[in-house]
């Protein structure tokens, strides 16, 4: 008997059941039975879904649907065929909801001529039967699995509806996972879904996420839906195609905290931005100029990170990195690659200190996070850029800081490195070593004092 992996996704038990009839019926070479029950399984699994949605979930439209079903199956009116009603429940499920897409209706529509040649008696000129080849039975189910059979009854009713009001519900549990809530929404509902589903999807969380800032149902759970249209652009495979083809992609609310919110997905999948309308394109390049944050992470206008903090230093932009936007950008430039030039603008970043308070902090939560990364030429621009600028090397904890930078740069500088060259760089030169852990217990002492 033929195995088909897809087979193990069927949603109902039932239908497992029926199915596995059609699967022995294909392997024993009867491929006019396999076609018979496979149409029967389909119908049987669309009442099925019907049922759970109006028992479970108590659906208007799947109460609707089976309310008229159940009216034209057991009418007595002799003038209607008695197989009506399936074509009725395939037509309304297909114009109604949202379960069956264009090709499956029609490859359900297929199925149902080639059953009614099987099941009745359609002969040829030679009084023989029609008999469906193998390659159109396994096609047929095939067709049948990926475009019914392991769709959950969700699909038919609102599925936007139905998949917010189950992410409001289980914000508690992955809002602060993104890996987990992206394996529960490919487990429960992408892995479903058809690519022009997705699409669709895609469609209405950019609208939640960027249209309405005002709608508090948008606002309310705006991570996880920011999560979900991040997770269907990847998972969509001609999603810049379809963004540049649809005019929905040419609209965003104007409001700051709608652009950065499209500023951060943007910075994420930079290729989005050159599929986008020109309207939208101009209204992000007016927020970016005149916002630090959407100016900082805005490489995707340009399509080049390292162009992009070439840009920042020819401007003199330094203005403060929110730390959450920092551990971004190091992020982003450590997996292209580029985390180096990231490393030159935070050392002027440093230099650019205002006051003694404003290089406390961009010393402990950018420069300390990068000592590890820099090069033998990064290390003396820092300490060259401290020795000449009262602002870092005048600040209370100063000492304690450049401790931590020798600590660092003497594997790359060597033992006999001079250091007094740079008279306003001071540091305990007994605290220094190459070995590892006394770099972890200076970093600690510093660590202690500056949150202290």
């Amino acid at each position: 008997m033929i195995y088909i992996p897809e087979s193990e996704k069927i949603y109902f038990e039932k239908t497992q059941r029926y199915f596995s009839e059609v699967i022995s019926s294909y392997s024993d070479g009867r491929y006019r039975s396999a076609v018979v029950i496979l149409y029967s399984v389909v119908i049987c699994d669309l009442l099925l879904k019907l049922k759970e949605l109006s028992d479970v979930y108590d659906d208007k439209q799947a109460n609707l649907i089976l309310s008229e079903i159940d009216d034209n199956r057991q009418s007595k009116d002799n003038s209607i065929s008695k197989s009506k009603w399936e074509k009725d429940l395939v037509e309304k499920i297909y114009k109604q909801t949202n379960l069956l897409d264009d090709a499956t209706y029609t490859n359900i529509c297929h199925l149902k001529d080639h059953r009614n040649f099987c099941a009745h008696p359609s002969l040829n000129e030679n009084y023989e039967l029609f008999e469906p080849s193998k390659e159109m039975a396994i096609c047929h189910i095939k067709n049948m699995l990926e475009g019914v059979l392991i769709k959950p009854p969700i699909f038919i009713s609102n599925v936007l509806e139905m998949m917010l009001k189950d992410l409001e519900d289980k914000k508690e549990i992955y809002i602060n996972d993104k890996d987990k809530f992206r394996s529960y929404v490919s487990r429960k509902y992408f892995r479903y879904m058809t690519n022009d589903m997705k699409k669709k999807m895609f469609r209405s969380f950019w609208k939640l996420c960027f249209c309405l800032p005002n709608d508090e149902k948008c606002t309310s759970n705006i991570r996880l839906n920011l999560w979900v249209l991040e997770f269907l652009y990847i998972e969509i495979h001609d999603i810049c195609d379809y963004i540049k083809s649809e005019r929905m992609f040419t609209q965003i609310s104007p409001d700051d905290v709608s652009c950065t919110r499209l500023c951060a997905f943007l910075a994420l999948n930079p290729k989005a931005y050159s599929n986008l309308g020109n309207e939208i394109k101009d209204i992000i390049k007016s927020f970016v100029e005149k916002n630090a944050l959407g100016k900082q992470i805005s490489w995707f206008v340009d399509c080049n990170y390292k162009k992009h903090i070439q840009k920042l230093m020819s401007e003199n932009f330094y203005s403060n990195i929110d730390n959450i936007v920092f551990n971004f950008m190091k992020k982003t430039y450590g997996e292209i690659g580029e985390l180096s030039i990231f490393v030159d603008y935070c050392i002027e970043y440093f230099n650019r200190s205002e006051n003694y308070s404003q290089a406390g902090q961009r010393y402990k939560f950018v420069i300390s996070t990068l000592l590890a990364n820099m090069t033998k030429e990064q290390y003396l621009k820092l300490i060259s850029v401290i020795n000449s600028n009262n602002q870092l090397y005048g600040r209370y904890d100063a000492y304690y800081a450049n401790t931590e930078i020798v600590s660092y740069a003497i594997s790359k500088l060597g033992n006999n490195f001079d250091f007094n060259q740079y008279e306003n760089f001071k540091f305990d030169s007994t605290k220094i070593s190459t070995n590892s852990e006394n770099n972890n217990e200076t970093s600690g002492v510093l660590n202690n004092i500056l949150s202290s």
